[in-house]
């Protein structure tokens, strides 16, 4: 259950079971824009993680090998 305020947390695994639980504890340390860069320390602690994304209102972290695109608004 994520207890978390993100809009969305998105992480990539090796494993699905990985990614889903690491996304669910990261997206717990989210309450306000101040939590987005100590939360993705904590996920890049995680063995076995290789991007993150965290999105809370208009702000928005990213860690790893991870690939943004501009799409049409």
């Amino acid at each position: 259950m994520s207890l978390g305020k993100a809009d969305a947390v998105v992480v990539v695994a090796g494993s699905a079971v990985l990614a889903d639980a690491a996304a669910t504890s990261i997206c717990n340390k989210v309450s306000k824009p101040a939590d987005i860069n100590p939360a993705i320390e904590t996920g890049r602690n995680i063995s076995g993680l290789k991007g993150i994304v965290i999105i809370l209102g208009s702000d928005i972290g990213v860690w790893g090998g991870m690939k943004l695109c501009e799409t049409a608004a």
